[in-house]
């Protein structure tokens, strides 16, 4: 019953998951990588919707992670069929390009990302054990890193 579901689901829900599969994309939550984060300050007017002008006295501040703030994050594509290994590919190109935006305000400005640097390892049978102890390394260095802030 499964694989006829799986099988008739479109190629997007395959990949980013429906209401009855898992996605096959994970991304950890990014964390502030560098010498320093700065946090701009910026203005906002609320709207009001009947008019589609300012809203009298609704002014209000919210914060942003200023331009050129990097980050860390780790993304895992798993178990792709090869069509899918070819919008994985997609997804980084776009990332590298800075073609992807994330986060609130978007259309305002916010929120434009591009992928400066990223490796790539394709896991199985045969290298499971390595990149197991690889990945453990790398989450201690990471903790150790969190840990500072």
């Amino acid at each position: 019953m499964a694989k006829e579901i799986y099988d008739s689901l479109c190629d997007v829900c395959k990949l980013f998951g429906s209401n009855h599969f898992a996605s096959k994309i994970n991304i950890s939550d990014a964390y502030i990588y560098g010498d320093k984060a700065h946090i701009d300050i910026r203005d906002g007017v609320a709207i009001d919707r009947d008019t589609l002008t300012a809203a009298e006295g609704k002014k209000y501040n919210f914060e942003c992670v200023s331009a050129g703030t990097r980050f860390k994050f780790r993304m895992t594509f798993d178990n792709l069929e090869q069509d899918q290994v070819e919008i994985a590919k997609l997804i980084v190109d776009l990332l590298k390009n800075g073609e992807i935006k994330v986060g609130g305000k978007t259309s305002a400005g916010l929120g434009d990302i591009q992928l400066a640097e990223y490796s790539v390892y394709r896991v199985d049978k045969d290298n499971l054990i390595d990149y197991l102890k690889q990945e453990t390394e790398e989450k201690r260095r990471e903790q150790a890193f969190k840990e500072e802030w």
